[in-house]
């Protein structure tokens, strides 16, 4: 991979490790556009898959968390509110 575009991958596995989708996206749309899934496929559809999930783990965490809370006020309605 030339010089350029491994600066471009790592920037965009920077940016997505740093939960900055914007600026992943922006060096991903770069490395396509120089060598993309010609020379590095692997790696690049890994950093897309990434990036496509960033917050996926925190966004599951919440829904779970907001699930049993309501759970639980529905239990305490169903006492009578104790």
């Amino acid at each position: 991979m030339a010089a350029q575009s491994q600066i471009r991958h790592r920037l965009a596995n920077y940016a997505a490790s740093n939960k900055d989708t914007a600026g992943a996206v922006k060096h991903l749309v770069a490395f396509f556009e120089k060598d993309g899934l010609s020379t590095q496929g692997a790696q690049a559809v890994k950093l897309v898959a990434d990036t496509c999930f960033t917050g996926l783990p925190e966004a599951t965490k919440a829904a779970e968390d907001a699930e049993a809370a309501a759970q639980t006020a529905r239990a305490a309605g169903a006492r009578g509110g104790e």
